[in-house]
């Protein structure tokens, strides 16, 4: 619907295309929740004959959509969040590149870089992430009402672990290769400073959704939100003092969003250990995913200062570096055992017979 919106609108004009897709997002949601209440009512069961047991179903079914809504509030409270920290973002970071000594039209300019570029490209691996978060909810909430503290606490390593190994090559891909990715993709390598600074984001970022969802899990919902609103003002602060002091500008709100997510995932292991003793061990879960990283950042360095003058197709020769950096470090994270089989398998679709091949060529453990 958000695309249909958009070109139902397009010829009125760009903004009434903009204004489409926006409207979009709320028939979207709509339309999932209508599939999701067809599906809901096709899984009830009979009705019950008896009065006595029909009064008693109509009793259960409204305690468990009390207790859904108060589960729920929160989780909609937090997704109005972040939209709030971007209005606020609009208007703060060019205005204080304006104290700068920035133009108007070039404090926007560096604040599009920021958001409408660098920030959609680190929102990539959240795709991933999201959906590890989402699977992971229910997978916490079942092990927490059967008191199998073991295996929450395996969820919660494995959820750490896939975090680390979907979002650190990114977060290290971005830094070294930021202002080539973006000449590729926009044809402006300037937005590469912000993309470099918004690097490390990348990490925190699926750091905080998987420890969000882990909470949503145990039924706290309200804390994620609490810790992102801390974080939000804690971000507002560090844009207030690093967007407008000359040795950060626009990398100073890059920063202070990757700031922004270390801290309320930080608070989120806090909660963590508070409320079920948790505390993820650091060195098992990521050293082997840090150490792929390694060899694949000194490889992506190399490659490209060496194949500069080798290859003069700047496009070219960007994909061709971010292919061989995927391909040093899958093998690496393979080799060095960072990754285990159930892992692989739960990958949709392919997952099972992809896990089978790379045991049969050793490549993988149980």
């Amino acid at each position: 619907t958000v695309l249909l919106g958009a070109w139902w609108l397009l010829p009125r004009g760009p903004e009434y295309a903009a204004a489409g897709a926006t409207f979009g997002a709320v028939t979207g949601g709509a339309a999932g929740l209508l599939v999701l209440l067809i599906i809901f009512i096709g899984f009830q069961p009979a009705k019950p004959k008896s009065t006595l047991a029909t009064e008693q179903l109509s009793e259960g079914l409204f305690s468990l959509l009390k207790r859904l809504l108060v589960l729920a509030f929160p989780i909609a409270l937090g997704a109005l969040v972040m939209p709030l920290v971007q209005t606020l973002d609009a208007f703060l970071v060019p205005l204080r590149l304006q104290d700068a000594g920035y133009t108007t039209q070039e404090a926007t300019e560096l604040f599009g870089q920021l958001s409408g570029m660098a920030g959609t490209l680190i929102n990539l691996p959240g795709v991933i992430t999201i959906a590890l978060a989402t699977s992971l909810v229910p997978a916490i909430s079942s092990a927490m009402a059967r008191q199998q503290m073991e295996v929450v606490y395996q969820r919660f390593n494995t959820a750490i672990r896939v975090v680390g190994i979907v979002t650190l090559p990114a977060a290290v891909g971005f830094y070294i290769l930021a202002v080539p990715i973006s000449e590729l993709l926009y044809g402006l390598p300037e937005a590469g400073w912000p993309l470099q600074a918004l690097a490390p984001a990348v990490f925190f970022l699926g750091l905080y959704q998987a420890t969000s969802a882990s909470l949503q899990g145990m039924g706290r919902t309200g804390l994620p939100v609490r810790h992102l609103l801390l974080a939000a003002g804690f971000k507002v602060i560090l844009n207030y003092l690093l967007v407008v002091n000359p040795a950060f500008g626009i990398q100073g709100a890059g920063i202070a969003t990757g700031a922004a997510f270390a801290l309320a995932a930080g608070l989120n292991i806090v909660s963590l250990r508070q409320l079920v003793g948790y505390s993820p061990p650091w060195r098992a879960l990521l050293l082997k995913p840090a150490l792929a990283v390694t060899i694949m950042a000194v490889l992506v360095a190399q490659l490209n200062h060496g194949l500069q003058p080798v290859v003069p197709n700047q496009g070219l020769l960007t994909l061709t570096i971010i292919l061989a950096g995927a391909l040093v470090y899958g093998l690496g994270i393979l080799i060095l055992g960072g990754i285990e089989q159930r892992e692989i398998e739960m990958i949709p679709g392919i997952g099972p017979q992809l896990a089978d091949w790379l045991r049969y060529f050793k490549l993988v453990r149980g």
